[in-house]
């Protein structure tokens, strides 16, 4: 476990591609999913970052699975 973990820190999956699995695994547009990121990182950038983080380990990805 920790392993997968430290290996999805070293990977650039981590940073980008987090609002397009949340959009697609939703069904929102991606536009207002980055939007939605854009807005917490202004108003609360922890809370958003530490959001953007954990649910970039926790969501799978199609390449994981």
């Amino acid at each position: 476990m920790l392993d997968k973990i430290i290996e999805l820190l070293k990977s650039n999956r981590l940073i980008f591609g987090t609002a397009a699995r949340v959009s697609e695994r939703y069904c929102w547009p991606v536009l207002w999913t980055r939007m939605l990121w854009l807005v917490c990182a202004i108003f609360a950038p922890f809370f958003a970052l530490l959001s953007y983080i954990v649910v970039a380990v926790w969501l799978p990805s199609k390449e994981r699975r």
